[in-house]
């Protein structure tokens, strides 16, 4: 991916999950391509996108335990 491109898809992310903060499901994958083109292209991953994963990891974990009898 372009830098240019690369730049352009972080910040249309970051908009995407600021009108849908309750998104997780949808946005998730888009949020992994993001951070593997970081990687691939051997750019830092942005820090607040890495907050965004580890709440939504954070989430899914809870998610999980949330149907489990005592």
């Amino acid at each position: 991916m372009h830098p240019t491109d690369l730049t352009r898809a972080i910040d249309l992310f970051r908009a995407e999950v600021a009108l849908r903060p309750d998104g997780r499901a949808a946005l998730q994958t888009k949020l992994r391509r993001i951070m593997v083109a970081c990687d691939m292209a051997g750019r830092p991953r942005p820090r607040d996108l890495c907050a965004v994963e580890r709440r939504w990891i954070d989430e899914a974990v809870e998610d999980m335990f949330d149907n489990l009898p005592v």
